[in-house]
Parts: C-alpha cells; structure tokens; sequence
C-alpha cells in the first residue's frame, strides 16, 4: 500500500478529469503562466499612507504634549504630576499619582 492509495490529503489513486493534461485547467506546468504584480496600484497607496502617519506624528510632538499620553488622571480628568492642566485645572505637579487601581 502507498501513499497515493491512502487518498484523503495524500490524493487517491484515480486521476482528477478536472485538473487533467491539456485541459483548461491544467497544472502540469505550474499554477499560473502569466503572472504578474497585481498590488502596483496598492504600493503608491501604501507610501502615501506612511508620509500622512509620519507628518502627524511630528506635527503631534510639536504642537502638543506628548506627556499626557502615559500621565495618570484624576476623577475630574487633570493630569496627575503635571503643573499646567488643561483648562486652567489645578496643579498637581507635586500629585504624582492621587489613585492606585488594578489596570
């Protein structure tokens, strides 16, 4: 007994008629004659998206404060540990943390 008569993923010992020599659908030469790149269109896509990413970012460090990305915040949203909040809120630069919870 072989591997070609145990069939299943291993195929069976009669031959396929949809995927026969000469056939439309034939395999013997591999899956496909005329291959080509069909994601051209994609990559100009692709670079445009990286330089939108990439232009906000640095406009984000710029104009903005990338420390109260990883700042804890209090019950009424001011930023824990900083002098200046949004809003003209309190300064809590001497709060490094008001809370401590589980997440």
């Amino acid at each position: 007994m072989g591997v070609a008569d145990c069939g299943g993923c291993f195929g069976s010992s009669s031959d396929d008629p949809k995927f026969a020599q000469g056939g439309d659908k034939d395999l013997s030469q591999g899956p496909v004659r005329n291959r080509g790149c069909t994601d051209i269109l994609c990559i100009p896509l692709f670079v445009i998206a990286q330089f939108a990413f990439i232009t906000v970012t640095v406009m984000g460090l710029a104009d903005g404060n990338p420390v109260k990305l990883y700042k804890p915040r209090d019950f009424q949203g001011a930023y824990c540990g900083v002098s200046q909040n949004w809003n003209d809120g309190p300064d809590l630069a001497a709060t490094p943390k008001l809370t401590y919870t589980m997440n």
